[in-house]
């Protein structure tokens, strides 16, 4: 039986070809190939191994916590949260100054709401020194806004903030 070792790698389609759609990457599994040496002989050295390569395209994983894809209404929400998550979480710490505090005060009010909807004591969201976290502090509690299954008028007024955030931060 021969022998193969998956590598796994992303490589930009630059360099491996010509680009399907601008600004897309691919995945490549590389196989490395030793059905060609017959049984008992020396272990190819370094450079030696033929490669086969199967590319496809890659996707990006989804931004959101898979709890959060649920029948409770939660699409609009969840929507909202996503789109705002896209457009912040790229940023560098400079283009975070002056705007952070409105995306920390958005995670503290979905919080809020998350504990609201769960009959819990509302607890103070830490405000961390890296500004480039608030986008998964965002995520988060916005799972956890979706797994408690507040009403419909929560949700829909949850992604009315997001929304209006995300327009002033435009």
């Amino acid at each position: 039986m021969a022998d193969a070792s998956p590598l796994k790698g992303d490589f930009p389609l630059e360099s491996v070809g010509s680009s399907p759609t601008p600004g897309t990457s691919l995945a490549a599994d590389l196989t490395l190939d030793t059905s060609w040496a017959p049984a008992g002989t020396r272990a190819p050295r370094a450079g030696e191994w033929p490669v086969r390569t199967r590319l496809r395209k890659w996707r990006d994983p989804p931004l959101a916590s898979p709890l959060v894809r649920t029948r409770s209404g939660g699409d609009e929400f969840t929507r909202a949260v996503d789109l705002l998550v896209r457009q912040v979480g790229h940023w560098t710490t400079p283009r975070w100054r002056g705007r952070a505090d409105g995306v920390h005060a958005l995670v503290q009010r979905i919080a809020d709401l998350a504990a609201d909807a769960e009959d819990q004591p509302r607890r103070t969201v830490p405000r961390l020194d890296n500004d480039l976290a608030l986008a998964d502090q965002l995520r988060v509690v916005a799972a956890d806004l979706v797994v408690a299954r507040p009403t419909p008028d929560v949700l829909a007024a949850a992604a009315a903030d997001v929304r209006e955030v995300r327009a002033s931060l435009s």
